[in-house]
């Protein structure tokens, strides 16, 4: 093989190195530019959640907010979903215990006229109460009359009043 030859196939092996070289150089920034910007909307998050943090603490030590016995701040509208959803279940478990054969209509109106906020559904919530019985096995079947059987022979405690 003649130099020339020689030197041409040397060059073009060290031009192609080279151009594996470049793209890995590449491929590196591009990961690293991803990197960058993941980073960036990371500490950006981190930031914003920072100050939400901040304002609600400050709010709490301010007086504006109430902190409950067990954990965490509530705000206006879950203690009034709150309030609203107690007073919809006594008027439910009074309705039912002064009735010897209630009606679940009926009992769904008592429970949406003691809940005075109009956020909650008051078929929504006896069909939730009714599932939790279950769940817990406190009622065999996922009736009316189950229910209605369980409020009647359960202790306040039972009930959370």
């Amino acid at each position: 093989m003649n130099a020339d030859i020689q030197k041409a196939l040397v060059a073009e092996a060290k031009k192609k190195q080279l151009a594996q070289r470049v793209a890995a150089r590449k491929a590196e920034m591009e990961l690293a530019a991803s990197f960058i910007e993941f980073m960036s909307t990371a500490m950006s998050d981190a930031q914003r959640g920072l100050k939400g943090a901040q304002k609600e603490m400050d709010g709490i030590e301010q007086g504006g907010a109430s902190v409950t016995d067990d954990f965490g701040h509530k705000g206006k509208t879950l203690r009034a979903l709150d309030q609203g959803r107690e007073a919809g279940k006594r008027a439910v478990i009074d309705y039912v215990r002064k009735t010897d054969n209630p009606d679940f209509r009926h009992a769904v109106s008592e429970y949406e006229s003691a809940e005075s906020t109009g956020m909650l559904n008051g078929e929504g919530m006896l069909l939730w109460y009714r599932e939790r019985l279950m769940e817990d096995g406190l009622i065999d079947e996922s009736t009316w009359d189950a229910h209605c059987q369980w409020l009647k022979k359960a202790s306040d405690d039972q009930l959370g009043l």
